[in-house]
């Protein structure tokens, strides 16, 4: 056994040792190092006692619990809503709303008041162009084939003017690269390919030489036409003939010299729509009683009394010459190829059962080209092609319903309804359309309830999803034209038109006209602010109350742009703005403030609910436009950089998007998105 001093001395040295392995691991040199950490193994120590080594057993470490290191704290990321619209601007429109159609190599072209479509004859694939693929307007009118520079070239009449294809770039150039620079809307032309020029309906009617760029007009005033505006252009031989549709008919000569034909001076109908020559020729109108044969003076009416079999009831609206000399008339369902020297239909084709074109389709027009092909275009449902032996219809599917809308809501459910001509409803995708039938709204609100009340006419509707409910003059409405319609926070219902008010509680109903006192004329606009229903009107600002009213403002007051107020919105704080026909004003604690920024006729107002203002106005001696508060400042959008000048309604929907009602009725538009 070990004596009991070098038992100590063992005992010390192994307690040092413990000591200087404890202090290093403290970290006791604090100077940093290059060198990994590593920590050291545990060692096991057998204590010190007075009992023989021998006898002493392991002995189990005591466990220590790890000490508890705290999670780090992760924010929740941020999941961005789903889009359900892609960043990009958007038109809407019917391109099936056919104008004119031409044919240039294996192409068809339709020219529609919603833009410019494209046909491969061969494969039926479709292209619509629009503003966004650079025509300067969605309007388009009318299409010539015509020969420039030795080259086929199509000419587009729109609304502002003339464009010209430029095939190999896929591109428009202006009317001024073939000598016609005016911006007037171009509804009808004819290329007199022989003689090199192209005749347009404008001024009343012009015509371009193509080769020396030079413009002759023939007017009503001094050449003596029938009519300052015409019905259809159309070149046979030399001369250029122009039916009125109302004044007779004139023909231009080559020479200049113009001849007018009309009751007046013995024609038989004033009412001529179009001109044709057969093979022997002899000439042949289209008028409202029927078929009239002018041949050498001497004039012979074919109508529904003397051949019933060609005329139904009034006479065609078109008539074409067929290559081998007989004619093609066209009615408003069907097409005749008639004999002239049967004086029968050698074949009669309906729109819908031979064309392939829908129920109810009208026809726009009939076209019959040199080599056999012939062109039909229905107003509302696309183009029938016949290629010589068969027929084949070319349609753009998914369209908008319309090309003219005035008005814009999106309701508590997510639904967009857009309204104009007639009443459409779609989601924020714009996918698919559907129409409310027999709706035709000047305006269209959401109830608390979630139906829908509207103004059409001399009536004031709601509909609940299943019915429609009219009110009208017989149930004690003001026998007035509606323009909006509002409804307080008691669910009071408040019709505004143009000549007074009417207003809906429960079952009683209140007119106020001339008749009541009402001195303001029209009423433009209506809405509800903090319990105040304020109307807009031609001269000034009112406040309704059941049958009462007050003038608040008129045009003394110096700070409003115009007396004339056409739209109302209010921002979250109460303040009232006013939309005039000279600009935009506050309205607020009976103080009026102008708003400079904002120019031109306002149309409407939209504000969104953190206060950011929208507003689209007309061109009115100031520019037009878009214009947005974003909530530090104004920026603006000239209407000239929109699908077409007339921006109707403006409205941010639950996308964030910013949708835009466009047209003129007949004249092209559509809706127009921007998605940011």
């Amino acid at each position: 056994m070990p004596s009991r001093k070098r038992r100590y001395f063992g005992l010390w040295l192994l307690l040092t040792a413990v000591l200087i392995l404890s202090l290093a691991a403290c970290g006791g040199n604090d100077e940093p190092t290059d060198e990994p950490r590593v920590e050291p193994a545990p060692t096991r120590v057998q204590p010190a006692t007075e009992e023989p080594e021998d006898a002493a057993e392991d002995v189990a470490p005591t466990a220590v619990p790890p000490t508890a290191v705290p999670e780090p704290t992760v924010e929740p990321t941020a999941v961005p809503p789903v889009r359900l619209v892609e960043a990009g601007e958007y038109v809407y429109s019917n391109g099936n709303v056919v104008r004119d159609v031409a044919v240039l190599d294996n192409t068809l072209w339709a020219a529609s008041t919603g833009g410019l479509v494209r046909y491969d004859l061969a494969s039926g694939e479709a292209r619509k162009y629009t503003t966004l693929d650079g025509l300067p307007n969605i309007g388009t009118f009318a299409l010539e084939v015509c020969p420039i520079g030795g080259a086929e070239r199509l000419i587009v009449g729109n609304r502002e003017g003339l464009v010209v294809y430029n095939a190999a770039s896929d591109s428009w150039e202006s009317g001024e690269t073939i000598g016609f620079s005016d911006t007037d809307a171009i509804h009808e032309m004819r290329c007199d390919a022989v003689n090199g020029r192209l005749i347009m309906q404008h001024e009343d009617v012009t015509v371009l030489d193509l080769a020396a760029k030079t413009i002759t007009n023939y007017t009503e005033d001094d050449d003596g036409l029938a009519w300052f505006a015409v019905e259809q252009i159309i070149v046979l031989g030399d001369d250029i003939w122009a039916p009125t549709g109302f004044s007779g008919i004139s023909r231009i000569g080559l020479d200049g010299t113009v001849e007018t034909w009309n009751e007046a001076n013995g024609f038989p109908d004033d009412d001529v729509s179009d001109i044709a020559v057969d093979g022997s020729g002899v000439y042949w109108l289209a008028v409202s009683a029927g078929l009239l044969k002018w041949d050498n003076g001497t004039y012979t009416l074919l109508d529904r009394d003397t051949h019933p079999n060609v005329i139904d009831f009034f006479g065609p609206d078109h008539v074409e010459t067929a290559a081998d000399g007989t004619l093609w008339l066209g009615f408003t369902s069907k097409l005749c190829h008639f004999d002239p020297a049967t004086l029968t239909c050698i074949e009669q084709l309906d729109l819908e059962d031979d064309l392939g074109f829908p129920a109810f389709s009208s026809l726009g027009r009939l076209e019959v080209l040199s080599d056999g092909r012939i062109l039909v275009h229905s107003y509302n449902e696309g183009v029938a092609y016949f290629d010589g032996t068969t027929w084949t219809r070319f349609a753009l599917e998914n369209e908008a319903p319309s090309n003219f809308f005035d008005g814009l809501l999106q309701t508590s459910d997510g639904t967009v309804y857009a309204y104009g001509e007639g009443l459409f409803s779609t989601d924020v995708t714009a996918a698919a359309w559907a129409p409310l039938p027999n709706m035709y709204p000047e305006d269209v609100i959401e109830a608390a309830d979630g139906t829908l009340w509207l103004v059409s006419g001399r009536s004031v509707s709601q509909f609940t999803g299943a019915q429609l409910l009219t009110w009208d003059t017989d149930d004690g409405l003001l026998d007035t034209s509606y323009n909006r319609i509002a409804i307080d926070d008691a669910g009071v219902i408040y019709a505004v038109g143009s000549s007074g008010y009417s207003v809906i509680d429960g079952d009683t109903i209140t007119a106020v006209g001339e008749a009541e006192g009402w001195t303001l004329g029209n009423i433009r606009d209506v809405r509800v602010v903090a319990g105040v229903v304020y109307a807009a009107t031609v001269n000034g600002l009112a406040t309704l109350d059941g049958s009462s009213w007050t003038q608040v403002l008129d045009e003394t007051y110096v700070n409003l742009p115009a007396a004339n107020i056409a739209a109302l919105a209010n921002l979250s704080d109460g303040t009232l703005l006013l939309g005039t026909t000279r600009g935009l004003a506050t309205y607020q604690d009976g103080t009026v403030t102008a708003v400079p920024d904002v120019t031109g006729s306002v149309a409407d107002i939209f504000v969104t609910p953190d206060d950011q203002i929208h507003v689209v106005s007309f061109a009115n001696g100031q520019p037009g436009g878009y214009f947005h508060y974003d909530g530090s400042s104004w920026n603006f959008r000239p209407d000239t950089e929109f699908p077409m000048t007339s921006l109707r309604a403006v409205m941010v929907d639950s996308e964030n998007t910013v949708w835009f009602a466009l047209g003129d009725s007949g004249l092209g538009g559509g809706l127009f998105r921007i998605a940011p």
